[in-house]
């Protein structure tokens, strides 16, 4: 029989695989996308460049830091739920500053969302089968882009309505919430689930 592309999986768990690694996806290529138009809206051009280049750079130390302590953390929630809040936080900060502040909040909101994706990744060959990760892996993705692109819309569609580029950052904001609350929902102690095709 050909291996599937999507898990045999019950359709919740998937979707709270999907949704996790939306919410920092979402966070992540939002700001990115309207925090050169907020700034512009504000007055401060001179903030975009700076801005954006710490809020992509803060991806790296949080990836070093989660290699560092990679055994300390594996199959826990609190790291998650850790970045979901720093990115709630720093999404907030960089939507109502136009400073030097918003800079700061830009490069905290990179690591966040660096931390939030890189353990995101891990999920699958934490939670699946040697043989289902693959599949698992692959639904993960379709859900979570599927989801950033409804986000980038719906800010975008709130920019419009409201007339203020600050509430783009609405949207954003609130999908840092699947970071936080659907991996309490995660058993990390469970053994990997067995599936056997054509069920």
């Amino acid at each position: 029989m050909p291996a599937r592309w999507w898990p045999a999986w019950p359709a919740r768990d998937i979707w709270q695989l999907g949704l996790i690694f939306a919410g920092s996806s979402a966070v992540y290529f939002g700001s990115n996308a309207f925090l050169p138009g907020y700034l512009s809206e504000a007055g401060r051009s001179d903030l975009i460049s700076p801005a954006l280049t710490v809020l992509n750079l803060g991806q790296l130390p949080a990836s070093l830091l989660l290699i560092g302590f990679a055994r300390q953390i594996e199959g826990s929630a609190w790291p998650f739920v850790l970045a979901g809040l720093l990115a709630l936080v720093s999404v907030v900060g960089v939507a109502t500053t136009a400073s030097m502040v918003t800079v700061a909040s830009a490069a905290v909101l990179g690591f966040a969302c660096g931390a939030a994706f890189a353990l995101a990744l891990t999920l699958p060959p934490l939670l699946s089968t040697p043989s289902e990760v693959a599949s698992v892996s692959g639904a993960m993705f379709t859900i979570s882009y599927g989801a950033t692109v409804v986000v980038s819309i719906l800010s975008g569609l709130v920019w419009d309505f409201t007339g203020a580029a600050r509430f783009a950052f609405l949207p954003i904001t609130l999908s840092a919430l699947p970071v936080m609350l659907f991996v309490l929902t995660i058993r990390f102690d469970r053994k990997p689930r067995v599936v056997i095709h054509g069920e």
